[in-house]
Order: C-alpha cells, then structure tokens, then sequence
C-alpha cells in the first residue's frame, strides 16, 4: 500500500491502533513527544549537530548528502527495529516539521513493503493541537488543603468511584514540596508534561467534573500551562481539613521510609523559614528516628505557607470538610455527591 500523508485529526484517530514512531534525535525526543511514540533516531546527536553546521555554512545540498553518508550504514538496523515495532506492518512517522526526515524514512519502509502513515506538520502540528486544549473551558473542582491532608489518596480514590481526576505531580514526577522528589523518577520538561496533561485532558467528557489538587503555578521543576492555571485558580475549591497530628502520622507513613540525609537536606533549605531552632530539632529528630516529631516540626512552617498562599487566591467559591478520620475512600465517596454531604460547609 502507497504511503499516505495524514493531518493531525486523522493522526488522533490512527495512533490509537498504530505505533508511532518519531525520526528526531534523542535529545529532541526528550524535550517534548506525542506520547507513546517509539523513538527510532535517523541521526543521532553528534550527527545532527554536525548536519546543522554544514547546513549553516556550506549549504542544503552538502547537509543532505552529509546525513545520507549517515544513515546509510544504519539502514539494515532502522529496518529491523521498525519490523519490532509494528506487528502488521503499519506505521506512522513523524519527525519535527514532517519534512526531509520522516520523508526519507517513510519512502526507505515503502519500498520494504511496510503500510506506512506520515504526519503532516510532523511534531510541531502536534504541539499545536496541544497548546490549544488549554485554552477550552473546564468543569474544575480544585481539592485543597494542608500538607498530609492526604489529598493525593483521595483523588485516586475518587477515580475508583468513576470521578474524573488529573494527578498533576504524577504526571510532574515531584509531590510539589521541598521533599517532593525524594521516591519519584526524573522529571520531565515542561514541554513534555504538557503533552501528558493533553493527553489526559483529550480523553475526558469535559460536560462532567473533573478532580485536581491545589497546586501552585510550578511543580518542581515543571510549569503549568498558565491558561490551564488560571481556570484552577477560579474554579471551586474545597479544603480538607484535618487534625495536625493525623497529617503528621501520615506524613510518617509516607516519608519515613525515604533517605534520611536527603530528608535532613530537606530541612536544611528550608531553615530560613523553618527557623534555626526548629529546623535543628526536626533533624535531631529525625537522626533519633522519631519521624512523627520531625514531621509535627515541620508542618510549623508548611502550614503557616499553605495559609499564606491561601488568601492570595482568586478563588472565592471555597468549602471545607471537616474530616475526624484519615480515610481516603470515605472522604472520596462524600465528594462524590457534594451537594448532598451536610458535613461540607460553605464560605
């Protein structure tokens, strides 16, 4: 079958059944990709920087005979490594602008008899489609409060009840504090976060709600799209509210399993607001293994933070739920029907 160039709506619709593959170098593919793309590099690094300075200062013509010399030798394993990917034959390929490189490569698997889908605009129209779903009107429900309220627990929760949730530090790789990459992988980019977001977004019935944590504009290391940020900021919000030493048990339970030189570093950038006093006798504590007093120590300081940034919001439309137990799935099932649980109380 002749290959076939596809926009991007027909890309949606084919990806969902056929692997893509991305053509970019490794170092493009790791700043940002469709998600569940396989990278199969026509260059690597080194050779794309070297194509890059040949095109800038001798030409086009001597830039493509230069990546041709490249890929020449690697033909036989690009051909093998596509034979892995697809189970029937079919691909789809894309490389960043859908120009000279997904071309070549989608003509070298034609003509080895594989059915072959090239996306038109390549990533970048991709991109696209991505930075425009932020910009759509969301049914929000923002849950706050304080740190160890268990928030994260209680949106999975809410999943299991058929909630719509997006767990924003899953897809950030950080829990969004001081602490929050201790346990978790590598970051990504920005860029590729948003990718994730999108995907999320574009599976979700936007006429029901949809669950998020209270979450500031970054998380670690990666930036929310600032029209998605803003929707948070004005959607409803409720807080859980919780007795402090259930919050100091949780935390315990969540981090006193962790390094702890890496939960003494912790501390150690946060003594300035911590304070001298309180941050040494939170790693005394800690060095003692007495996890629940270095966490009761601690949330001194996230507390009074988490109020702070509390009446800078926007957000007027704010309940809370008074909670005498830490139980994740109990608190899910009454969010669930917020209008009907008398224990939430609007302000």
């Amino acid at each position: 079958m002749p290959q076939q160039d596809i926009d991007i709506t027909d890309f949606f619709s084919l990806s969902k059944t056929i692997p893509v593959i991305d053509v970019r170098s490794p170092i493009e593919f790791h700043k940002g990709h469709i998600p569940g793309s396989i990278n199969l590099p026509l260059f690597s690094n080194e050779e794309r920087e070297q194509i890059g300075k040949v095109y800038q200062n001798q030409g086009p013509d001597i830039a493509i005979q230069l990546g041709q010399n490249f890929a020449q030798p690697k033909i036989p394993y690009y051909l093998k490594s596509a034979k892995k990917i697809t189970q029937n034959g079919s691909l789809i390929v894309t490389c960043y602008r859908g120009g000279l490189r997904s071309r070549r490569f989608t003509d070298l698997l034609d003509e080895h008899g594989f059915t072959i889908h090239r996306l038109l605009g390549g990533y970048k129209s991709y991109r696209k489609e991505v930075t425009q779903i932020f910009h759509l009107t969301y049914p929000f429900f923002i849950l706050g409060g304080k740190t160890g309220s268990g928030k994260t627990e209680i949106l999975n929760n809410l999943t299991k009840l058929d909630e719509q949730i997006i767990d924003l530090e899953r897809l950030a790789g950080h829990r969004g504090s001081v602490f929050g990459a201790l346990g978790e992988q590598s970051q990504p980019t920005t860029e590729q976060f948003e990718n994730h977001l999108h995907q999320k977004l574009s599976a979700f019935n936007r006429a029901k709600r949809i669950w998020l944590e209270d979450e500031s504009h970054r998380i670690g290391n990666v930036f929310l799209p600032h029209p998605f940020y803003q929707q948070m900021r004005s959607a409803p919000m409720i807080m859980i509210e919780l007795d402090k030493k259930l919050r100091a048990q949780r935390l315990c339970r969540e981090y006193s399993k962790k390094n702890d030189p890496l939960l003494i570093d912790g501390i150690k950038k946060i003594t300035p607001r911590l304070g001298g006093l309180r941050a040494n006798q939170a790693i005394e504590a800690i060095q003692q293994k007495n996890y629940l007093e270095a966490a009761l120590l601690i949330l001194d300081y996230y507390d009074k933070s988490y109020q702070n940034c509390l009446t800078k919001k926007i957000n007027k439309n704010i309940s809370y739920l008074q909670l005498d137990e830490d139980n994740p799935f109990q608190t899910a099932s009454i969010l669930k029907q917020p209008e009907a649980a008398t224990k939430i109380n609007q302000t």
